[in-house]
């Protein structure tokens, strides 16, 4: 018979069967999946908060520079809203000579606000002068489980002033600083984790910031004039 016609030999029953599988090797695959799922988490985690780390413009860039040491001024503004947009640094230095910082953070009360002063002065030589902004919800403190905006601080939960003061707020957050992309995909409803990707790449976004002043153009309305007119004998504000 012709030579290209020949037939292949059979393989025998030992060759042809397949490797049996144990549970061993079962369980060392489940194993490393999840381990490969980890790794990636965390890595992804670390990008994240590293490029809101480096972001250098508006809220992110301003209290970067504030853990990172970077304002030193002899003038601090802090408080709440109340303070973060309405004290713009720019004119105090021009009128003062001094230079000059706001920390104000947004929907913040008396018991948080201090502990961002605390973080400032861990970093930054202590001011000549401190503005606290004061105002009818500055003695209210900050109610358990409510904390405004979780995803903007879940970066510095190295900060042990800031961390502490979380915790005690909020047990869980402990999830947030232990936990990979905890604190990103339960807590964060702002998706601040695609900031510490663009971050991750050199991108910081607009300048909204001033010194850590965040202006809102706004025109006055009649809306002080009507609660005015609707509480002729005034109000009263509980302290919790």
């Amino acid at each position: 018979p012709n030579k290209s016609e020949t037939a292949e030999p059979l393989a025998t029953p030992e060759e042809s069967s397949p490797v049996p599988r144990t549970p061993a090797s079962g369980v060392i695959k489940i194993v490393s999946f999840f381990l490969l799922v980890a790794v990636f988490a965390f890595a992804l985690d670390l990008a994240i908060n590293h490029g809101l780390r480096n972001i250098k413009t508006s809220k992110f860039g301003s209290l970067n520079r504030v853990v990172d040491g970077q304002v030193n001024a002899d003038i601090i503004i802090n408080g709440s809203s109340r303070a973060l947009s309405h004290y713009d640094p720019r004119p105090i230095e021009r009128l003062t000579g001094c230079s000059a910082y706001n920390i104000g953070m947004n929907a913040s009360q008396i018991d948080f606000e201090c502990a961002i002063l605390k973080a400032y002065l861990k970093h930054n030589i202590r001011p000549k002068l401190l503005i606290q902004n004061l105002d009818l919800f500055s003695f209210e403190t900050t109610k358990h489980g409510q904390i405004y905006d979780p995803g903007y601080y879940v970066p510095y939960l190295q900060e042990d002033e800031i961390y502490r003061f979380l915790r005690h707020i909020d047990p869980n957050v402990w999830k947030w600083k232990y936990i990979p992309l905890y604190g990103y995909a339960v807590e964060d409803m702002r998706f601040t984790w695609i900031w510490g990707l663009l971050g991750c790449a050199g991108f910081s976004g607009p300048e909204d910031y001033y010194l850590g002043f965040n202006p809102h153009q706004r025109r006055w309305t009649e809306d002080f004039n009507r609660f005015r007119a609707a509480n002729p004998n005034g109000v009263n504000y509980s302290i919790m």
